[in-house]
């Protein structure tokens, strides 16, 4: 037998690793708690928002900067063209503003609370994502219960053809038996593919979530939620939601903003000290060798009403930022009724369709049992199955009820927030 040569097993190598990368990766069957880590860690949008906040950071860093003294070396030269003579000279000079006033204290302020601002509003978005991210978590487990009862309903009629195609052959039932076996398994496909369809939609929205990592909830029977033990208070939401954060630090920063507008005219002090390192004109300030202490004070007299103008602004924004956080803290409230509504009604949903199936389960038992002693019409038995599956469908649809108010509740108060790294801050 020929033996495969060094650089023919290289290439088959590269040539499985290169097959190997390009195959889809397999979702990793992921809890509730992974799920949102996951997304939380790996969402672009989420990502995007967090390097806008690192990037105020730096922005609050360069203000801070600025109102520290500044050192420069300066050089400088001139020469008359006709009389070819000039002059040079270096010097080194230090200088900085003073802010007896606090102005400098206010712009600093001002900025730090954008930073603190857009680090709020990260939280918010993240709160707003993982809320989503836990409903389609939930959206997936059930579309996988659903594909797995309409797989079971395909199972079912396909085993009633067999028998019922038997019983034909054995002139025990009419060819209108038949008939309607290969018709109810038809529509049993039909369901059964579009369940499939849905399964795979909510695969592909866990992985967008995910930053197009592919996950799958984790296999198992699907338990009826119940509310956390913390009630949700009104007040207890409007301090922890990190919309009404936002909010709180905005009024703050108004209110920051309208106090440095009002010292648009107060007096401008700054200070420089130069040394002259070296020079070759005859005479120069301050000489070589020697410094010079400056102080320059400015005071304006006039500036058009500027400051005027940009102190009434301050006082709308700041009235404005008021009111936008009465209004969060009112839908708030408005927010948590309607979540705890929804909450009751889909209780009540899920007690009244698990009822239901339990009955529609004892009614396909009975249909099927008179119906292979040959007591009952095939119609009896295609009716409890349909009806069977009906009711188990609509149990799911009434937990999902559940799971939407309860993520509605969680989102509302704010948790899903605390998951979140938070950007760094200044």
């Amino acid at each position: 037998m020929k033996r495969i040569s060094f650089w023919g097993r290289w290439l088959l190598g590269v040539a499985l690793t290169v097959l190997a990368a390009g195959l889809p990766a397999e979702a990793a069957p992921l809890s509730l708690e992974d799920y949102l880590t996951l997304v939380a860690a790996r969402n672009p949008d989420l990502e995007a928002t967090r390097q806008r906040v690192a990037a105020l950071r730096h922005a609050a860093e360069a203000v801070a900067a600025t109102q520290r003294p500044q050192v420069h070396l300066v050089g400088s030269g001139a020469r008359v063209v006709r009389e070819e003579e000039g002059s040079a000279s270096l010097y080194l000079a230090v200088t900085h503003r003073f802010d007896p006033w606090g102005k400098d204290d206010l712009q600093l302020r001002q900025t730090l609370l954008q930073h603190d601002q857009a680090a709020a509003s990260f939280a918010a978005q993240g709160n707003r994502l993982l809320q989503q991210a836990e409903r389609l978590y939930w959206d997936a487990s059930l579309a996988r219960r659903n594909l797995a009862l309409q797989e079971t309903l395909v199972r079912q009629r396909t085993e009633d053809l067999r028998v019922t195609k038997r019983k034909f052959d054995l002139g025990a039932v009419p060819k209108l038996d038949v008939i309607r076996a290969e018709v109810a398994l038809s529509r049993a496909r039909g369901e059964s593919t579009a369940a499939r369809l849905l399964w795979k939609d909510a695969l592909t929205g866990l992985a967008r979530l995910a930053g197009e990592t592919p996950a799958e909830p984790l296999p198992g029977g699907l338990e009826r939620p119940s509310l956390p033990e913390t009630p949700a208070d009104p007040e207890r939401a409007f301090q922890r939601n990190p919309e009404a954060q936002a909010l709180r630090i905005a009024l703050e920063a108004a209110r920051a903003g309208r106090d440095l507008a009002a010292l648009g005219k107060v007096p401008e002090v700054s200070g420089r000290v130069s040394y002259m390192v070296a020079t070759d004109e005859d005479v120069s300030v301050p000489p070589q060798d020697d410094a010079r202490l400056a102080l320059e004070v400015s005071l304006p007299l006039y500036d058009g009403g500027r400051t005027r103008a940009q102190t009434a602004q301050g006082d709308r924004l700041v009235a404005a930022a008021s009111q936008d956080l009465e209004v969060k803290r009112q839908n708030l409230v408005q927010e948590l009724s309607e979540a705890r509504n929804r909450w009751e009604e889909a209780c009540a949903q899920e007690e009244t369709k698990r009822r239901e199936v339990a009955l529609a389960a004892e009614e396909l038992r009975i249909a099927r049992l008179r119906y292979d002693q040959g007591v009952g019409n095939q119609l009896d038995l295609l009716d409890a199955q349909t009806k069977d599956a009906g009711a188990r469908v609509e149990h799911l649809r009434a937990l999902r009820g559940m799971y939407v108010a309860l993520t509605a509740l969680r989102g509302a108060m704010g948790e899903y927030a605390d998951r979140l790294s938070a950007p760094p801050g200044p």
